[in-house]
């Protein structure tokens, strides 16, 4: 009995130990709340003041309202899928090879709107909630569907009220809703303050705490209309405008393989491809009459990837002349640190600037390392990244409106700051980390 008594006394303590040093670890994270400074840098001053973003319209009641551009793939009904060309997965009369192929690249419907969001200004900086009793409650209404051709000119026509140079793409993380996305992204540019047009880009998040595994697997296969928002964009954008994408946590698995999906890296639908393969499909000419047939699930020996997909490839390194991205920034990314690097490895080409942020107090991403077996998360500081090209910026500490230390890039007021003077300013030494953020690696980040 007294052994059992020894054992229980044991386990108690263990228990209690654990508990305390948790504790210790969290009230350390709140008391030392910091991120690495940009007044370290020379010549970086403080944005401040409201937005002068001609999305944002100030209300009679003192709040603002925030027409913000968003882009979705979530699916409605099985209408919603389709193949690559507009051709319905149920449409008859294909040839059965064409089927096939139909089925591997079936993509869904890629959805063009815009919605007014009422974003109080009583509140303090970084403070979001949806919650219908809240004072501080950002709200959402007024969401409408366009088509891309006016989404597209109307944000081209947004640039060029108040001489707006800059679009930021916002890919929002695991567990977030359509209208979370949305209502976040006015939140956070009006508290950077941003002075560009914002868009978020919604992927098919099933917007639940328990759905973790169902969003890795939509997060890594349901990217390219990401890409072909990026691609449409860089095209119909005026040559001086500054294309920004920020992602964050598991958003980061849909950014990077639609960037490497535009570099021609991967196929559509998240593959790997040789590099023998992927050369040969970029610089083939496209010959619809030539057969194909599927190895290891890939198409293989032909021109099917680009015939069906014309975006994909277009931004190599020998296309382009110039990066079609002025920043991209890596927020707290829930990827698999070596995949990480070699999703990023392939892709640094595409942005004249490529930032990440990670901290050592991300308890969210702690608990993605736990179910990952152990595997650290690029977005955790204690990963040690060294990728080439990549510069790093510590966040250490949780906040009031962020106690996971996940979601600092919208509710942190340093964090804020130092993106508005990201994303608002382009007189920066490209070859120097910003603030005293260092370079993961030895080399520079490319211009």
């Amino acid at each position: 009995m007294s052994g059992i008594f020894r054992y229980g006394k044991g386990i108690a303590a263990s228990l209690t130990l654990a508990a305390v040093s948790l504790g210790l670890k969290y009230a350390q994270s709140w008391v030392f709340r910091s991120v690495e400074h940009p007044d370290a840098q020379p010549g970086i001053v403080w944005v401040t003041g409201e937005s002068r973003s001609p999305q944002r319209i100030l209300r009679n009641d003192g709040d603002c309202d925030w027409k913000i551009a968003f882009v979705t793939n979530r699916i409605a009904s099985d209408a919603d899928l389709v193949a690559p060309g507009n051709r319905s997965l149920s449409e008859g009369g294909r040839a059965l090879s064409d089927q096939v192929v139909d089925l591997l690249y079936a993509m869904p419907r890629t959805t063009y709107g815009a919605a007014t969001v009422r974003v109080p200004t009583s509140r303090e900086r970084g403070q979001f909630t949806l919650e219908s009793d809240h004072a501080a409650r950002v709200d959402l209404t007024d969401m409408q569907e366009m088509t891309q051709q006016r989404f597209l000119s109307d944000v081209v026509g947004l640039l060029s009220q108040d001489q707006a140079a800059d679009v930021l793409v916002f890919v929002h993380g695991f567990n977030v809703t359509l209208d979370q996305a949305v209502a976040r992204a006015a939140q956070m540019v009006e508290d950077m303050p941003f002075h560009g047009v914002v868009i978020a880009f919604s992927w098919q998040s099933v917007g639940r705490t328990d759905a973790y595994l169902a969003d890795e697997i939509l997060a890594e296969r349901y990217f390219w209309n990401l890409a072909e928002l990026l691609a449409a964009l860089r095209t119909e954008l005026p040559e001086s405008a500054r294309l920004h994408l920020l992602a964050h946590s598991m958003g980061n698995r849909v950014a990077l393989r639609a960037l490497n999906a535009l570099a021609g890296t991967i196929d559509p639908a998240g593959r790997e491809l040789s590099e023998m393969t992927a050369h040969r499909l970029r610089n083939r000419p496209v010959d619809s009459s030539t057969p194909f047939r599927i190895v290891s699930g890939v198409v293989d020996g032909v021109n099917e990837i680009p015939r069906r997909f014309p975006q994909w490839g277009i931004w190599t390194s020998e296309k382009l002349r110039e990066p079609p991205l002025s920043n991209l920034i890596l927020a707290a990314p829930d990827v698999d640190c070596r995949d990480f690097g070699h999703l990023f490895g392939r892709i640094r080409h595409t942005s004249r600037r490529c930032l990440l942020y990670a901290s050592d107090t991300d308890f969210a991403l702690e608990a993605s390392r736990k179910v990952h077996q152990g595997q650290f998360r690029a977005g955790d500081s204690r990963a040690k990244l060294r990728v080439e090209g990549l510069n790093l910026i510590r966040v250490s500490g949780v906040d009031s409106f962020d106690p996971l230390g996940h979601s600092y890039y919208g509710s942190n007021a340093q964090v804020l700051s130092q993106l508005a003077t990201l994303l608002n300013t382009s007189e920066f030494d490209l070859t120097r980390p910003i603030g005293s953020g260092r370079p993961v690696g030895s080399a520079p980040a490319r211009r």
